[in-house]
């Protein structure tokens, strides 16, 4: 089993397509950040308790229907980190149509 070494990632910068969300300040390995739109992003602790707020700086940042490309962008700790990352959109369902499997008629 790895365990875990506490790092950070300064100023990072949210890639989703051709817009960006960029997070001021260190973000270190026991916060975690939810973005719910607005100027600030929330940093809370393991139990989803809210610690402080930081500021974001958006240029674009939308969700297109679809397939989505997302990357961060940031200057790492020494070990890099490794990131868990959940994009949760609100807006119209998108419906899937039932298709055929391959074979059936």
């Amino acid at each position: 089993m790895v365990g875990e070494k506490p790092t950070s990632i300064k100023n990072p910068v949210i890639h989703a397509g051709a817009g960006t969300l960029a997070i001021e300040g260190e973000v270190k390995s026991d916060e975690y950040l939810w973005y719910q739109g607005g100027d600030k992003v929330g940093v809370y602790d393991k139990n989803w308790n809210l610690q402080s707020t930081r500021p974001v700086v958006l240029q674009d940042y939308d969700m297109n229907k679809g397939f989505s490309e997302f990357w961060i962008d940031g200057a790492s700790g020494n070990p890099p980190p490794w990131l868990d990352l959940q994009f949760i959109t609100k807006g119209e369902d998108t419906k899937i149509e039932k298709t055929p499997a391959s074979g059936d008629k």
